[in-house]
């Protein structure tokens, strides 16, 4: 249940930046009539304003000022002193921003200084200290304001500048205001919405789930108006659960046995960044009598089987327990690097055993170390290793991993034949290994239909975190291609999805002693990969999610997204989550 709640969040946020390209619909619009009038300014920004946010801000060089507020919000009506300091603050914040960058127009300066107001501001800017404004500078996107009991806005902020000096264009600033609690209520109320997320079927029973609005992003009060479905309610013992998460914890759950009715689970969760509390139950459902009764059959068959095996294990013991010890011990010499080969002086069925075993013993030297190591990375290890007559240690070392994954795999599975699934992940695996290879990466293994890719910190190249985004980035933007070779096979197309971490791992051998080993990297980074590579899945998009110090590593190649901090599976913190754009 915890997995599902945490899908809808990753949903949720994907539906409301859908809604959010209108934000970007208005900015490039005032981008391109910037030259033009007060009043054609004016009608533009209403126009993209009413009905999808609840107030605007346009700031433009020269000092004029339009704002325009939706009279129909009431956040906006009810909120008047707060929304007054806020705009006095990013005016301020403005004044300091067009100076820094030399944009301010003499007319902008002469309106300030003729009226008290703009005095004001004057000296409120002169608080802001230079990091201040090379951070304005830097930042662009969106703000959340979270007051109890009163307004949950959020700003978006964009800047507009002049590609070129013209008489008549001047750069600005726009600021919108957007009531965060309407959102949720026209993504919740829209045609888009799963209302079959509400009622679940799954293995451990129907699992309802109710969704609760509040009046803060700290969910420390609840709406009574705003529940979906409509017209649900709580049970005393669901209040109690949701009353805990009010109090500060991002999740709480509780199991309650019921006796004969069976258990019920019930998991709370805060909606991070939107002020939601989602409340899933599920009533266990109880093995019949029958079911019982089959469990018990099956157990006594397992016991008469085990009883039967014992007999047939005691008699081989004295039929072949010498020859098998030999055999055994040979394989141990063979293990540590001696020449062995066996006299065939066997009777019975181990005759043709012992042929193949010195088959084996005769090419096993030739063939040991290309069985144990598969990689390039390998390949240097072992010829060091053989160079120095010594075994190489493991090593901690700074890496970037990849893992990406084909969605709906187990479905295709079942739907294709083995032989067209072959070709598939044949496709899919040559298409990836060539910009693996061309940013300097290596397959580690494959697992199933997903590749474990890794980027190691190489002299006189990107960072390793740089060349990682960029493989994933070239795989999913060229999918395209890799799609049209399938359609032309009669294959369906694919979709897939990216989870990259970076940090230390530890590189080194795994595997037995004397028999098949490994080189690979395991460490927390490899697993926070392969759980971010999970989570991308939360969309009819492909997705590509990173943790913190890739995004740190890459950010002046790549663009990303700030999905703030979510729970992972497996990490008792919450994680930072960044989406390569």
């Amino acid at each position: 249940m915890k997995t599902r709640l945490k899908m809808f969040e990753l949903s949720l946020r994907s539906q409301d930046e859908k809604l959010g390209a209108k934000a970007s619909d208005l900015a490039g619009e005032l981008r391109k009539n910037m030259a033009a009038s007060d009043n054609e300014l004016k009608n533009i920004i209403y126009r993209h304003t009413i009905g999808h946010f609840d107030g605007a801000m346009l700031i433009r060089a020269n000092g004029l000022s339009l704002e325009v507020i939706d009279p129909e919000s009431a956040v906006m009506r009810n909120n008047p002193e707060k929304l007054s300091f806020s705009r006095d603050i990013f005016f301020a914040a403005i004044i300091n921003f067009f100076n820094y960058l030399g944009l301010t127009h003499e007319q902008f300066d002469a309106r300030l200084t003729s009226t008290p107001q703009g005095k004001k501001l004057k000296a409120l800017a002169s608080i802001f200290t230079r990091e201040d404004v090379e951070n304005f500078c830097n930042y662009e996107g969106t703000a959340l304001t979270s007051k109890k009991n009163a307004a949950t806005l959020r700003f978006i902020n964009f800047k507009i500048l002049p590609r070129e000096h013209k008489t008549g264009v001047y750069a600005a600033v726009l600021l919108l205001a957007q009531d965060i609690r309407k959102v949720v209520e026209t993504i919740l109320s829209g045609p888009s919405h799963d209302w079959s997320f509400y009622h679940q079927h799954g293995k451990e029973g129907v699992i309802k789930t109710i969704l609760l609005g509040t009046y803060d992003l700290d969910a420390s009060s609840l709406d009574p108006e705003s529940i979906w479905p409509a017209g649900s309610s709580l049970t005393d013992q669901q209040r109690v659960l949701v009353e805990t998460v009010m109090q500060g914890k991002s999740e709480a759950s509780q199991m309650i046995n019921g006796g004969a009715v069976g258990q019920t689970v019930m998991v709370a969760r805060k909606i991070s960044g939107y002020p939601l509390i989602a409340l899933s139950h599920c009533a266990m459902q109880k093995m019949s009598s029958e079911h019982s009764r089959t469990e018990l059959f099956l157990i006594i068959c397992l016991a008469y089987l085990l009883l039967i095996l014992s007999v047939l294990a005691s008699i081989l013991d004295e039929l072949f327990a010498e020859p098998i010890q030999k055999l055994l011990n040979a394989a141990r010499l063979t293990g540590e690097g001696c020449q062995i080969e066996l006299v065939n002086s066997f009777d019975n069925e181990l005759s043709q055993m012992t042929r193949e075993f010195n088959n084996m013993s005769r090419h096993i030297k030739e063939r040991e170390r290309l069985e144990r190591f598969v990689s390039s990375e390998a390949v240097q290890v072992i010829t060091r290793e053989s160079r120095e007559l010594s075994d190489i240690a493991a090593h901690k070392e700074t890496r970037s991993i990849l893992f990406m994954h084909i969605r709906g795999f187990d479905k295709l599975s079942e739907q294709l034949s083995p032989e067209i699934l072959i070709e598939l992940l044949n496709q899919y695996f040559s298409f990836s290994e060539q910009r693996i290879s061309m940013n300097q990466g290596q397959i580690d293994k494959y697992i199933g239909d997903a590749i474990m890719a890794v980027f190691s910190e190489n002299e006189g190249t990107e960072p390793s975190a740089a060349r990682a985004c960029a493989t994933a980035a070239a795989i999913i933007s060229e999918i395209a291609e890799l799609n049209q070779t399938l359609v032309e096979k009669a294959i369906p197309q694919i979709l897939v999805g990216a989870g990259i971490a970076s940090g230390e791992v530890i590189s080194g051998r795994i595997g037995a002693q004397s028999g098949r080993r490994d080189y690979t990297v395991i460490g927390d980074r490899v697993n926070l990969a392969a759980r971010l590579e999970a989570m991308s899945h939360f969309s009819d998009q492909m997705h590509i999610l990173v943790d913190q110090q890739t995004m740190h590593s890459a950010m002046t190649k790549f663009s990303f997204k700030n999905h703030g901090e979510l729970p992972v599976k497996g990490k008792s913190a919450l994680v930072q989550i960044y989406e390569l754009l």
